[in-house]
């Protein structure tokens, strides 16, 4: 396995330290900077990951995340931010962030969520290879698959108030099938599967308030929506930006969904 390589940026030299040295015990290769002057170079290489504190200079950590995202540098990137209210967290993701994690947070978190993030784009990933040759009106079959064991989920769990959730999921399965069976082969039709696939996503982003934290909202939702980004249409860190605002909220999910229809990236 290759060697990762994370760029590290935290302007407290006694934290940097620690990081560094727990970062590469576990055998990435880390280079760190304390402040972001010289970052912004366009041939500087940030490697496989970025991680970086939200107050920074002369840029902040929003404004180092905005410039990568700008240039359609698609790596993984998690802020570090002493900064616990819901807004910053919106504003972290919106700039670009993968993952914001509150300070102090422990060395073990940050590692777990180093190698669940890179586990994360490795399996988008290779959802995307494995979709990347299908035609359109195969893309609509699959997504229409996924939409109804999503249903069938759903459905299992036996609960009286989710009726209409699962009503809606069936209906978008429906005209998925519906779509794709009046396209005809090789006609040069271009449909976007993403506004489909978005709407499964906002039927998912009502599960939060019926399911409660009880039952653990944010695990099933994450991983339904992990099965319909890939066929979605969207870049791989589009992608994961999406599972990652589903395990912080219907908020936050709902605003990364709004903001992933925006995009136009391919």
């Amino acid at each position: 396995m290759d060697t990762k390589k994370i760029t590290y940026i935290e302007k407290e030299v006694a934290q940097c330290e620690i990081v560094k040295y727990n970062l590469e015990e576990e055998g990435y290769d880390v280079q760190y900077f304390h402040s972001t002057d010289g970052l912004l170079d366009e041939d500087f290489d940030f490697g496989d990951m970025v991680i970086l504190e939200l107050m920074l200079e002369p840029h902040s950590g929003i404004q180092l995340i905005s410039e990568l995202r700008n240039r359609k540098r698609y790596l993984p990137i998690i802020l570090l931010s002493a900064k616990s209210d819901e807004n910053d967290r919106v504003e972290g993701l919106d700039a670009g962030a993968n993952d914001y994690i509150v300070k102090p947070y422990s060395v073990l978190e940050l590692l777990a969520r180093i190698g669940a993030i890179f586990r994360a784009f490795e399996n988008i990933q290779k959802g995307f290879d494995a979709n990347r040759g299908l035609t359109v009106v195969e893309r609509l079959f699959v997504l229409s698959h996924r939409v109804e064991t999503i249903r069938d989920s759903i459905s299992a769990l036996r609960l009286n108030d989710t009726f209409e959730e699962i009503e809606k999921l069936d209906a978008i399965s429906n005209d998925l099938k519906e779509v794709a069976n009046k396209v005809e082969p090789n006609n040069g039709t271009e449909l976007d599967v993403r506004e489909p696939a978005a709407a499964a996503l906002k039927v998912l982003s009502g599960l939060f308030d019926k399911l409660g934290s009880s039952r653990g909202a944010e695990v099933i939702v994450a991983g339904a929506v992990a099965g319909v980004v890939a066929v979605g249409g969207w870049p791989a860190v589009t992608a994961y930006s999406l599972t990652m605002a589903a395990w912080m909220g219907k908020e936050t999910f709902e605003k990364a969904i709004d903001k992933a229809l925006k995009s136009k990236d391919e």
